[in-house]
């Protein structure tokens, strides 16, 4: 696909990056609009911002689950283990080897 699709699209970034160079080059923009531009990229920046912010929220609530609660249930299923189990899942269980006093 990116075979098919990529040599067309890449001339028509080319030609409109050239012609809006040429644009810019022939009839230069006046600054008399920017203070309009400004507010109104500082209005997306907000919007973008409260959206996000809205998006997380929703998320939180959707899970319904504090952290405390996660941290909390961990903490008793790790009081359930015994020793060796818990040795066993953090991964640090040697048994006799070369350096151990049994082999």
């Amino acid at each position: 696909m990116k075979e098919t699709l990529g040599p067309p699209l890449r001339a028509g970034a080319l030609t409109a990056f050239i012609v809006g160079l040429a644009m810019l080059l022939l009839h230069p923009p006046s600054f008399a609009g920017v203070g309009n531009l400004l507010a109104l990229l500082a209005g997306v920046f907000a919007v973008v911002l409260i959206t996000a912010w809205v998006t997380v929220m929703l998320r939180r609530q959707q899970l319904g689950v504090s952290v405390q609660a996660i941290k909390h249930e961990r903490g008793a299923y790790i009081r359930r283990q015994s020793p060796r189990t818990l040795v066993e899942l953090d991964g640090n269980s040697h048994g006799p080897g070369p350096c151990s006093k049994d082999g």
